[in-house]
Formats: structure tokens, C-alpha cells, sequence
């Protein structure tokens, strides 16, 4: 992440990156983020934005925000959005989960039990029941060895996604978003 080709230099530089991300998106964008930081040790910081998910462009267009990933498919004046990877769900159950298998052999119809609010919420819950969810596959690969969580195939025809990576138009040339465009590329890359 340090050798992308931009005229942003990490070490000598000294500002914040808002990124408007997902609760699934953090564990992919914010570890390298960090690391790249911290290799470098750099004076740069970043903040996650959680934003009003109904108008997500306004904050980059409006200044209150750098870049976004998103599974919007909506052009919006003024934002770029760049295809970035094919988004897969996968369902995710405790490793000692009894009847994971036979749930998916069944092909039993989804009945929702409980309503979270955000991922982390989510995952300890998984954890510590025996309920099942359907996740992003990248949050599902990075966050199961940490909650001790199998993966498993959808049982079920579910819609696929796209994810985006999103700035404003007008900020394009901004070396620091340059470097910072190219570092999650790379990291979607991988």
C-alpha cells in the first residue's frame, strides 16, 4: 500500500480520511488502512462515517466524507462509482451448531428470529445461538476464525451484489484519495 504511484507522501502527510462504509465493509478496508498507517507512520488518520444510508452521496459530494463503498447501483451527480468486486452471500452458523447441516439439506424456508443492529451485533449473536445468517462472503472469510463460525452455501436463490467504491467527481485528483482509491483496490484485489 505504500508503493502506489501517487505524488501522496504517507509519511510527511498529516490528515483524516472519512470513508462511509457498511458494518460488513469495515474488517476488509480498515485493517490495511490502519497497517499502511502505522507502516509508514504516518500522521494520517481515518474515521468511519456511518451516514444516513438514503442519501449516501451527499456527504461525498457535500465534503462531509472521502470515499464510500456501497452496493448501489444509482448514478448520482457528482460521484464516481467504480465496480469494485461481485459481492457472494454465504451463511454463517457457530462452528458447534447441531443441525446446521440438516437445516441446509431441508432447504427450510427462512423464518427471521431477531433484528440487528449492526454487524458486530450480528456476528456475537451467531456465535452464541443457534441462529443462522446470510453475510457478505469477504466479511464471512475474515470474521470466522475470529467467532469460531462455519460458512456455509445460501440453501436458496438470493440475489447477487456488486460493490462499489465511490468519490466525488470533483475531488478525483486529490493525491491522498489517489493513494487511498488505489490501497482498497488493492485490498479488494487480494
Amino acid at each position: 500500500g505504500l508503493s502506489l504511484e501517487t505524488d501522496f507522501d504517507l509519511i510527511t502527510a498529516d490528515r483524516r480520511f472519512r470513508l462511509l462504509l457498511h458494518d460488513f465493509s469495515v474488517p476488509s478496508v480498515l485493517p490495511p488502512i490502519i497497517k499502511a498507517l502505522d507502516d509508514a507512520q504516518s500522521s494520517c488518520s481515518v474515521e468511519v462515517i456511518t451516514p444516513d444510508w438514503s442519501r449516501p452521496h451527499e456527504a461525498l459530494t457535500n465534503g462531509d466524507a472521502d470515499i464510500m463503498l456501497d452496493i448501489s447501483l444509482h448514478d448520482q451527480p457528482g460521484v464516481t462509482l467504480e465496480p469494485l468486486m461481485d459481492g457472494e452471500a454465504v451463511c454463517v452458523v457457530r462452528e458447534a451448531h447441531p443441525t446446521a447441516r440438516l437445516v441446509m439439506a431441508a432447504g427450510l424456508e427462512r423464518r427471521v428470529v431477531a433484528v440487528v443492529p449492526n454487524a458486530a451485533s450480528l456476528t456475537v449473536t451467531i456465535a452464541t445461538t443457534n441462529l443462522i445468517a446470510i453475510v457478505p462472503r469477504r466479511y464471512a472469510e475474515l470474521v470466522a476464525p475470529i467467532y469460531r463460525l462455519r460458512i456455509l452455501p445460501v440453501p436458496f436463490e438470493y440475489p447477487k451484489t456488486k460493490i462499489f467504491l465511490g468519490w466525488a467527481t470533483e475531488r478525483a485528483d486529490d493525491p491522498g484519495l489517489q493513494w487511498l482509491r488505489g490501497l482498497i483496490r488493492a485490498t479488494f484485489a487480494s
